[in-house]
């Protein structure tokens, strides 16, 4: 067939639309496209300019499509100037308003996938029933003000924060699907796309966290840990670290809502980081330690109701059973103390003064130690709600007692090539000893909890809890195979079975129970 008696599109395609060049409208691809190396898309252009029915109307074929498998995202235009000179140059960056931020018309299929199984409220219902119970970093107040203003069409960047939402509070078959499922790499692929033409902004590190707990809580590995690197990235660029001395990607928030949600997102990247560095050794924390005078994010009842709240200090002197400190910023201390406590374990591992470590490995079981007992203490006698909402600082704390327990549990591996041994090895020993029994009597307690919880209940208990039970039941698992004792049996059995009623939920519990079983046959 010649290139005349070719087939034409209708209408133009959008990146000739967009760049204003007249389009020769071939099919599959028009010559600008070919010549440039662009992805000829006439699908947007087309829908935009045939007026066809809502994206609900169409059950058949296109929506089907998009839900079953990943397609690739149309073309985003770029409208809008990099900030190459925020990165070569922050003095000569001027941080202009959120409502400067650049928006871009979001392609068909994504509104597809968001669109054709349940509306946006159904979204975010269940978001909020869900991850929220035990993370509440989002603002229900300002999306609430969103979806009543605009809604997803028009703006990119909310579109991918509840696609996001979206993926974390689904449930997947097993890891399989949670790694091959349409949602997630249609997530993943507008989060980079956004990234790539440079619209930075407070909703893009937002996604990036929920995308991180859905990876991490699935044992989608070595994304989950990739990807909190990345949110911590992300962070630094818009100065969340650090409001005072830090370059400002965007002017100060005018609201006291928009702050606070600013101040919660960079926690939850702390939190994150703390958590998927549990595990490995000596690598470095992505996200820095808290300032000293940062604040910790304001209770929760404040919070939710959308109304202005009163922030601690995150360093005080001593801790107080009157001070009001709320579920979210508890789990925010318990990542401070095991921020230092990784810290610490990394300067052990590179040989640091073995006196010096001694000190600061006591210190910092007395405040660990100290915060593991105020949490556990407010658990168990919180109402059932409550309750579930502290688990995550629980399992923080006990994570890292049971780190602290494992470095100085032995004194046998202590060095001995500078001078005598230390009197402080044998009572850092006999410390740990004892965190050791009292952390797995605190995972029996949170095993049979976890046991007993509902459906409903168990969609909304934290993916951080279950490295907290493994290590607690690769310690009791050492307690039985050392004493044969039946009663150690005996919570062994709770501490797995909380373990496995967490399976359903998040499928990083296989990876766990794998581990054991490994464990258990060497």
């Amino acid at each position: 067939m010649s290139a005349s008696n070719a087939p034409c599109a209708t209408y133009a395609c959008l990146p000739c639309r967009t760049l204003k060049r007249k389009c020769t409208r071939e099919l599959p691809v028009c010559s600008l496209c070919l010549r440039l190396n662009k992805i000829c898309d006439y699908a947007a252009t087309n829908n935009q300019a045939s007026n066809i029915e809502p994206v609900q109307a169409d059950t058949s074929s296109a929506g089907q499509a998009d839900l079953g498998s990943a397609q690739p995202i149309s073309t985003i235009p770029r409208l809008i100037q990099l900030p190459t000179r925020y990165f070569l140059d922050s003095d000569s960056h001027q941080a202009a308003g959120y409502s400067s931020a650049p928006r871009c018309t979001v392609p068909p299929s994504m509104i597809d996938c968001l669109v054709y199984v349940e509306d946006y409220q159904s979204i975010c219902d269940a978001y909020f029933s869900s991850i929220q119970a035990w993370f509440p970093f989002l603002s229900e107040k300002r999306m609430a003000a969103r979806l009543q203003n605009s809604g997803p069409e028009g703006d990119l960047r909310l579109t991918l924060l509840l696609l996001s939402m979206k993926l974390v509070a689904t449930t997947p078959l097993d890891q399989d699907e949670a790694l091959c499922s349409s949602i997630y790499q249609k997530a993943v692929e507008l989060s980079g796309t956004l990234e790539r033409f440079g619209m930075i902004c407070l909703e893009l590190l937002q996604s990036t966290i929920l995308i991180s707990i859905y990876e991490a809580g699935h044992g989608i590995y070595p994304p989950a840990f990739t990807s909190i690197g990345r949110a911590a990235r992300l962070g630094l660029i818009l100065g969340f670290h650090d409001r005072k001395n830090a370059p400002q990607f965007f002017k100060s928030p005018n609201t006291w809502t928009l702050r606070e949600e600013e101040r919660r997102a960079w926690w939850a990247v702390v939190i994150l980081d703390r958590y998927v560095n549990l595990g490995i050794q000596n690598i470095p924390l992505a996200a820095p330690n808290p300032n000293n005078g940062d604040l910790l994010p304001c209770t929760e009842d404040r919070w939710k109701h959308g109304q202005i709240g009163i922030n601690e200090p995150l360093l005080v002197a001593s801790l107080s059973e009157e001070s009001n400190i709320g579920l979210y910023a508890n789990i925010c201390q318990a990542a401070h103390t095991t921020g230092r406590l990784l810290e610490h374990r990394n300067r052990t591992k590179a040989g640091a003064d073995h006196r010096s470590q001694l000190m600061e490995g006591q210190q910092l079981h007395h405040i660990i130690t100290d915060l593991t007992t105020h949490t556990y203490r407010e658990f168990t006698r919180s109402d059932t709600n409550i309750s579930e909402s502290r688990l995550t600082a629980i399992a923080l704390c006990g994570s890292a007692r049971l780190i602290l327990a494992n470095m100085y549990g032995c004194n046998e591996y202590y060095p001995t090539d500078n001078g005598p041994r230390l009197p402080e090895e044998t009572a850092m020993q006999e410390a740990s000893l004892n965190s050791i029994e009292e952390m797995i009597n605190c995972s029996c307690v949170l095993g049979e909890y976890i046991s007993s919880l509902d459906d409903r209940e168990i969609a909304s208990t934290s993916p951080l809890v279950c490295h907290f039970l493994y290590l607690a039941a690769s310690q009791c698992a050492w307690v039985v195979r050392e004493f044969q004792d039946p009663e150690q049996k005996t919570r062994l059995g709770v501490i797995l079975q909380g373990l496995m009623a967490l399976q359903p939920r998040w499928k990083v519990v296989d990876d766990y129970l794998k581990l054991l079983q490994e464990e258990e046959m060497s």
